[in-house]
Order: C-alpha cells, then structure tokens, then sequence
C-alpha cells in the first residue's frame, strides 16, 4: 500500500495519565470541543515518538504481543507534531456501540488523513538523515510554534505586514527517528556540503547552515555545540550577542534543550558587517545546529520608517528574504511528548 507504518519505529508510551486537553493549547482545545464530537476530557496514551498523517486507526502492540492502543491522530505543534493514541479498553465498548458518525471534519491543527509518504527528498546534514515531509506556512505553524516571543520579536523588527509574513512558506525537515525539525525557506534548495547542508538565496547575501550530530550524554551535546560553532565561525570582531534575537538556553521537561542567540560583527578582510543567527537544540541522543547568516548587515530602520525613500524597495525586499531565513531557524525544534 506504500503507506507509513509504526512497525520501524520504537515507540514508547508516555509517563503519567494524560487527557486531550492537557495537551492542547486554550486556543485549540476549545476548536476541537466546538467543531468536534471528541472528548477532550478522555485519557489518551501519548507516544514518544511523533507519528505520520496515515498511521491514524492503526494497532499500537507491546512487546507481548498485545493490542494496548489505537493511533488516534497528531497535534501540529509549531512545525512538528505531538501524537496520541485510545486506551484498547475502548475497544469492547466500540463493538457494541450503535453510533454512527456525525461527518464532522477535524481543525486544521489536528491531522489523522492519509497522505502518501513515498519519494521524498532526503538529505544526509552531518551524522543525521533528514527527510522533507512537507510544506508550511508561517501563518499555520505559529499557531502552536514554542517560541511565539522569539517569532513575534523577527516579525516586528521586519516592518512587514502581518498578514505578508503570515503567507510566507517553508520546506519542513525531519529526522525521522529523533523528531528533530528544521525549516527552511520554500523553494530554497537544501545542499549536503559533507560536513553540513547549506541553503542559500538567489542573491547569496543569505544563507541557512545545518548540522547534525549524535550527542548521548550533556557532555557530548556541550562538545558537539562547541564544534558546531567553531565549523561556523568566521574570523573576525564581533561586537556581542543581539538582544533582539537572544533568549537564552531553555529546558523543556520532556529533555529538550534549546539556545537561540544572534550577534553581530566585521569578518577580517571584509568591508561590511554581517548578522548571525542560530539555534542549537538537542535531545534524545541527537544534537542539531542551525545557523543563518545575513551576509551584508544594513541598516534597514530608516526603510521600514519610510518605506518610500529612494534605493528603499530593493532593501525591503532583502529585508523580507532574510526574515524568512530568521524565522524559519527561529521555528526548527523537536516535538513535545
């Protein structure tokens, strides 16, 4: 049938009791309540493994061989998915139940629909395999993105309207086994360099790096940091972190540890400044880093004040190229379990 299965995948259940609505943001949890007939207050088992649209309905089995869930469907969670699944002792009651479906559709932040997973792209980015599962808006991942401060912190320094920003897209990368996901401006190519992917735009003033690594212990994630950053760096004066954009390492409960700062500088031999902006993120034995750089930093306050000026429509436009590429490493992460 071609159709993803959970058969190559090691998924474990969650620890603790968990209800659809702990899950849920406000915001969502009450477009499931309305639009739905599905139980937002009912137990679920939530898996630590992200699952695919087209794995909705099937058997989740211990290792004895027993039924003890059936995959229910997925949250969009920023760019990657939580799943869950219902208990198997629901399973009696559906047999004998004498209710039919009322047709109603699911909101557009859950997912349990079939789509056909064959001939993507995929792309080797250091040690980690990525595979490119789809295509985004920003408008529908910063629903439930985790660092709405940070996204919203890019998009008013851009000067751009909402509503433009909201139309932006991106390619969505996934290491399959870890959940770690990185996003990349649409229809920005994605080249494996050896030793990292790149992406760049038309112009070349801009451009997205990305590494992945096998990281067990804090001490390794640490090391492969450190390394990812001198790979990157660029010889030169720098002139210390951008406030703007940095918000400091973070600790999720589920073990994610995240750090996304900027900075700014002068290269050595190079007569403009340049911006750098990444994301360093880890868990579960894997470490992805993400980097972009704006290779020729302007001051672009006087433009977005006065948009009109003279020379001002051709440095808008690089403006919005880079505010893609700050968004899109703004929003990689790795899913919530």
């Amino acid at each position: 049938m071609n159709q993803p299965s959970l058969g190559d995948l090691d998924v474990k259940i969650s620890i603790g009791d968990s209800t659809l609505a702990q899950m849920l943001p406000p915001e969502v949890r009450a477009e499931v309540g309305k639009s739905t007939s599905i139980d937002v207050s009912a137990r679920v088992l939530r898996f630590s493994r992200h699952l695919l649209p087209g794995m909705s309905g099937g058997p989740v089995i211990d290792a004895n061989g027993e039924v003890i869930a059936v995959v229910a469907g997925g949250l969009k969670n920023g760019t990657v998915p939580v799943s869950w699944g219902w208990p198997a002792t629901h399973l009696p009651n559906l047999l004998t139940a004498s209710h039919s479906g009322t047709g109603t559709v699911a909101p557009s932040t859950l997912f349990s629909t079939t789509k056909d997973l064959t001939s993507k792209e995929v792309k080797r980015c250091g040690a980690l395999e990525f595979i490119k599962l789809r295509r985004a808006t920003f408008g529908e991942i910063a629903k439930t993105a985790d660092d709405p401060v940070g996204l919203f912190n890019i998009a008013l320094a851009s000067g751009r309207p909402r509503v433009e920003i909201d139309a932006y897209e991106f390619d969505i990368w996934t290491h399959r086994v870890s959940g770690a996901t990185v996003a990349v401006p649409a229809d920005t190519a994605l080249v494996d360099t050896g030793e990292f992917c790149i992406a760049r735009s038309e112009s070349g003033l801009l451009e997205q790096r990305i590494m992945g690594a096998f990281a067990a212990t804090q001490y390794e994630v640490q090391t492969v940091a450190v390394r990812f950053e001198q790979l990157m760096a660029r010889p030169g004066q720098w002139f210390g972190l951008d406030p703007v954009l940095t918000i400091g390492p973070q600790l999720r409960a589920d073990g994610f540890v995240v750090n996304r700062k900027g900075a700014m500088g002068v290269p050595f031999g190079a007569n403009t400044a340049i911006h750098f902006f990444e994301t360093l993120m880890a868990r579960g034995g894997t470490f992805v880093g993400i980097m972009t750089y704006n290779n020729r930093m302007r001051q672009y306050q006087m433009c977005t004040a006065n948009p009109a000026a003279y020379g001002c429509s051709e440095v808008l436009d690089e403006l919005a190229q880079w505010t893609r590429f700050l968004l899109a490493t703004r929003l990689s992460t790795y899913p919530v379990y």
